[in-house]
């Protein structure tokens, strides 16, 4: 009871010092000296000596009690309040503040990170490229191409393109890919016919193809080792 009204007593805490320190130690037998019972005696006097320890609200639900202890050494009778417990609720939210926070969020204006938005950059040659090649951004070996393709263009966008690989497509980025300048064959053929030349002299013709190793060079043999054919 003392620590419920313990609000109402000015310096309780003090009053009960010596026997809080009875509570210090763990299985310890309490014997109350003569400290002990100063305070608790100290303790029953300003509990006894505050005769109203609570303000009494003007609550016509609320009943008034006198409730008394049935023990010896406790006081006499206290008048208690007892109100009706309310229901549990969810707390009160306070509506000023969201509906400052969603008025503040909904007037944010975005901010662009440069101070001019910038296009998306492409090559002019691949605005009209009919050919392109495709970067090869896998692990490769040693002597790989970088490039594959040529592929033919189906369709541009803005950020990719639609091209033909055999009989699938692809969408590939625009980072991976760049021209591919094909020499397109002539529309039209010459008529004039090129004068023939008769020759008198034997050309020597080879019948041996020119050889290349696995690297692509050419190989060439010493002139005493070629042999010619007249005809």
């Amino acid at each position: 009871m003392i620590n419920f009204y313990r609000r109402f007593i000015p310096n309780c805490s003090n009053i009960l010092t010596p026997l809080t320190n009875l509570l210090q130690k763990k299985n310890k037998t309490i014997i109350l000296e003569n400290e002990a019972l100063d305070a608790f005696r100290a303790a029953k006097t300003a509990l006894g000596n505050f005769s109203k320890l609570s303000f009494l609200e003007d609550d016509p639900q609320s009943d008034i009690y006198l409730t008394t202890d049935a023990s010896e050494t406790a006081i006499g009778a206290v008048i208690e309040q007892v109100r009706p417990s309310q229901p549990v609720t969810t707390p009160p939210v306070s509506y000023s503040f969201i509906q400052d926070l969603r008025l503040k969020m909904a007037n944010l204006c975005y901010t662009p990170p440069r101070h001019c938005p910038s296009d998306i950059y492409l090559p002019h040659q691949l605005q009209d490229c009919e050919f392109v090649f495709v970067r090869n951004d896998s692990v490769k070996r040693p002597l790989t191409p970088a490039y594959t393709g040529p592929y033919r263009v189906l369709k541009r966008a803005d950020k990719y393109f639609q091209i033909q690989k055999g009989i699938h497509t692809d969408n590939v980025s625009i980072d991976r890919l760049k021209p591919a300048f094909i020499e397109k064959p002539s529309s039209h053929t010459t008529s004039q016919s090129t004068p023939q030349v008769q020759e008198n002299f034997k050309t020597p013709v080879s019948l041996d193809k020119p050889k290349y190793t696995s690297s692509g060079r050419k190989v060439t043999f010493p002139k005493k080792f070629e042999t010619f054919y007249y005809y």
